[in-house]
């Protein structure tokens, strides 16, 4: 079947989408004793509030002689259901999954939004649109729960379909505990330990284990201004990745926080990865955080 030969690939674009996570180190370096202008950031809603991340990945990978070119887009909606001094409940949902996928001589596209595309290879992933799953965040935005992924990923595969195990199998390398929690912080775990103002900086290590690799990534955060209530911060991370392929490479970019929510309202990334065997990969990835 065509859509597991594919799914590698897919699954670098996913990751791309579910990327920073894992274990966590924290160092953070302020630059000035004046107190006036600090600011916590922090995760800060109550429960009845409404949230929702628009996420959209644009990937190129050069590997064996290979050009794959991919667009992912993911809509997730969030529903605050409790909040207690150890971490808030956070009710998940997809709304929307859309995809494409060049590989040269094979092309797929499929979005849950146009009928049309039902019966592409990738319309698979189209079974995540409506289903749910629970995460518990802390106020310092450390994923500490995950629940309901194992059966979301089971809902995703027909099992009459001959390659239901096979399939199921892969997908779980991409669609787990992990790696949910590492889409989860990419928004989240974003936080200094302290109140911070313009000028001040903050460094986080993180790792997560994907299927055959581990990807690492030493992030600093810059506080750069704060105008009406919304913190602008810029990123710059090395990236480190072990496994199946040896994968290294950089990361920068922005990111905009709501000061009085922590919510990510607006994030740019751009990653630039080269590895062993010979591979290229250049991601960008745009985040759009919207309250309700």
């Amino acid at each position: 079947m065509r859509l597991i030969s594919s799914l590698p690939a897919l699954a670098l674009g996913l990751a791309a989408v579910l990327s920073s996570c894992g274990k966590h180190s924290e160092k953070s370096t302020p630059t000035s004793d004046n107190p006036s202008d600090n600011v916590r950031l922090r995760f800060n809603l109550k429960p009845g509030s409404k949230f929702s991340y628009d996420a959209q990945s644009v990937q190129a990978i050069e590997a064996g002689g290979q050009n794959i070119k991919q667009d992912i887009t993911m809509v997730s909606s969030f529903a605050v259901k409790s909040a207690a001094d150890s971490a808030t409940k956070l009710d998940v949902s997809y709304d929307r999954v859309a995809m494409k996928m060049d590989a040269g001589s094979q092309q797929m596209t499929y979005d849950s939004r146009d009928p049309s595309t039902k019966g592409s290879p990738l319309a698979l992933m189209g079974g995540l649109v409506g289903k749910h799953f629970t995460v518990g965040v802390t106020e310092a935005g450390r994923v500490t729960s995950v629940q309901g992924v194992s059966e979301l990923v089971n809902s995703l595969v027909d099992p009459a379909n001959p390659n239901a195990v096979a399939m199921r199998t892969q997908l779980s390398q991409t669609l787990n505990d992990k790696a949910i929690k590492s889409m989860m912080e990419q928004s989240f775990n974003i936080y200094p330990n302290h109140a911070v103002q313009p000028g001040d900086t903050w460094t986080k290590v993180t790792s997560v284990t994907m299927g055959p690799m581990t990807m690492s990534a030493t992030s600093t955060y810059k506080l750069n201004s704060i105008s009406d209530g919304v913190a602008h911060i810029g990123v710059s991370s090395k990236l480190d990745g072990q496994g199946a392929v040896s994968l290294a490479g950089t990361q920068t970019g922005t990111m905009d926080v709501d000061v009085a929510t922590g919510l990510l309202a607006d994030s740019q990334l751009k990653q630039t990865l080269t590895g062993t065997p010979a591979m290229k990969i250049a991601t960008t990835i745009h985040i759009k955080g919207t309250k309700e």
